[in-house]
């Protein structure tokens, strides 16, 4: 089992977009963001067959947010759906060689987009592991 933090601000991965001539394309920000992540895991050794993953995405604490609230919290409704946090993670794994294909994953275990302690910057926090083929 792989347990790593990635000090990078979590970024939902965005829709294609297309030219005129029909060049379809990913924004800038995502594919810098899934570079980013491809480098912070590049470390680790690959994981061939089924992978299970879980992961926390802490994001930037809003500015308006009171004071008496200091430590994590989660809002519904705000700065991107939770699965395409989970997708341009996935692809920057893909892209660092951790995971062959995010087809591999077969099991997601707790997934979290919580903002930040008042302390805390933002950053995810994230693991993965094998998975025995033909285990249920």
């Amino acid at each position: 089992m792989f347990e790593l933090r990635l000090d990078l601000v979590p970024v939902p991965k965005g829709r294609p977009r297309s030219t005129r001539a029909g060049v379809v394309y990913t924004p800038k920000k995502t594919s810098e963001y899934e570079r980013a992540v491809a480098k912070l895991v590049s470390h680790l050794p690959a994981i061939t067959g089924p992978v299970g993953m879980s992961a926390v995405f802490v994001l930037k604490r809003p500015v308006r947010t009171p004071k008496s609230m200091s430590g994590r919290f989660v809002k519904a409704g705000s700065r991107g759906d939770l699965d395409n946090y989970v997708k341009a993670l996935l692809d920057g794994c893909q892209r660092g060689g951790v995971v062959p294909n995010d087809a591999a994953v077969v099991e997601f275990g707790s997934m979290k987009k919580v903002y930040a302690a008042a302390d805390e910057e933002p950053h995810i926090e994230l693991s993965l592991w094998p998975i025995d083929e033909g285990e249920v």
